[in-house]
């Protein structure tokens, strides 16, 4: 009997000292001074050998003290499962620290997408911006390329009578038209002054419809929207688009005082006024709001 209570005296201070290093150690997947099969392998270390003790003293001859040798073991029980129960904490921080290092790899991942697509956005807004820069610098080259019709050229008269024809079949039957329910939808935006919606619906309709007769106008629509957000370099890209794809539009006269303001807006003076000459020889007839505001922005600009 002293022999047991001797054995299971050490056992006592083997565990007592496990059990405090196992408490301290619950952070070991943080430390470096104990890897995680290093830290298993102690705990299946103690198990074995509370394993083999608790045989031995079961293997013990029964005497009087039989009933501390079930006491005893008792103990060993409670032991035992406080070393599982550890055990089982290190398992569930170790699946707690896998599942956070597979979102961490993931959060780092998509992190560097979004980077490496944001400088490759801000790089081909750059080349954007410069071409954009360029066209504009060369307006007087834009309003008089071959793709840009003049108002007394008689293929355009043609184009016009034609696209006009287009237009009033569009506005009474309208039903099979997707393009020009995807316009009015563009529009309403516009009235609803919901211009996030609107950019987007007017480029859609762009997109969609290249070819369709109301493919200008959506184009100075972008442009206003741009411009009344200061984007002037943006906004006269779209003036002059939609002035080079239907230069008989209705909306003709006002792309090319809109281009010459964005223009002015972006201090080209040269090149607002040249786009000012244009209008005031192209349209001779526009508006006295139109002629009005020309003349403002000519005067501003000091154009001679």
């Amino acid at each position: 009997m002293k022999k047991i209570l001797f054995l299971f005296a050490c056992c006592l201070s083997l565990n007592a000292n496990a059990v405090a290093q196992l408490s301290d150690e619950s952070s070991a997947l943080r430390k470096p001074k104990l890897s995680e099969t290093d830290l298993f392998a102690r705990v299946e270390g103690i198990e074995q050998n509370m394993v083999a003790l608790q045989k031995q003293i079961y293997s013990e001859p029964k005497t009087s003290g039989g009933s501390s040798n079930v006491a005893v073991s008792a103990q060993f029980d409670e032991l035992y499962q406080l070393l599982k129960t550890i055990r089982g904490d290190i398992e569930q921080l170790q699946f707690e620290y896998s599942q956070l290092n597979d979102k961490f790899i993931k959060f780092s991942s998509d992190i560097e997408y979004r980077f490496n697509e944001l400088n490759q956005r801000k790089d081909q807004t750059k080349i954007n911006a410069g071409e954009a820069d360029k066209k504009l610098d060369s307006i007087d080259e834009q309003l008089t390329e071959q793709n840009v019709f003049k108002g007394s050229d008689q293929k355009a008269l043609e184009k016009k009578a034609k696209q006009e024809q287009s237009l009033n079949k569009i506005k009474n039957s309208t039903k099979d038209d997707q393009g020009e329910i995807l316009y009015k939808k563009a529009y309403a935006a516009i009235k609803e002054k919901d211009a996030d919606k609107a950019l987007k619906s007017f480029q859609e309709f762009i997109d969609n419809n290249p070819n369709h007769v109301r493919v200008s106008e959506a184009q100075f629509w972008i442009g206003e929207i741009n411009f009344q957000a200061e984007k002037y370099n943006q906004a006269a890209i779209r003036y002059l688009k939609s002035y080079q794809q239907n230069p008989n539009s209705d909306k003709a006269p006002d792309s090319l005082v809109k281009l010459g303001e964005s223009l002015g807006r972006l201090h080209k003076v040269k090149q607002a006024c040249f786009t000012f000459a244009k209008f005031k020889k192209e349209f001779p007839n526009a508006s006295t709001f139109l002629k009005k505001r020309a003349n403002e922005q000519i005067t501003s600009l000091g154009c001679k």
